[in-house]
């Protein structure tokens, strides 16, 4: 592959991957939060105890299709980026070993 041909092909991978990590983060964004209901009778108990969880976080589907779209976006660059290195080490000519 020609130099020119690895570069147009590399700057369309970056490309590719900025519009994976916008549009991910756009859905994500807008994506509405998740709903969660549940109800059921329990008569009143003695002790009063109430069951509190903190910090768990639900997603909805779309919110859960931005986060892999980010993800993906993110793997591609770095996969990208390691490729532009190696092939920019193997370019260089050097002496043929003794």
């Amino acid at each position: 592959m020609t130099p020119g041909r690895v570069r147009r092909r590399l700057s369309a991978l970056w490309a590719l991957a900025g519009v994976l990590l916008l549009v991910g983060a756009v859905v994500f964004s807008l994506s509405p939060p998740a709903g969660f209901g549940w109800f059921a009778y329990q008569p009143w108990s003695s002790d009063d105890v109430a069951v509190v969880v903190s910090g768990a976080v639900l997603m909805s589907p779309l919110q859960v299709l931005g986060v892999a779209l980010v993800a993906l976006a993110l793997a591609l660059c770095a996969g990208v980026g390691g490729y532009a290195v190696g092939a920019r080490g193997t370019s260089r000519r050097s002496a043929p070993p003794r």
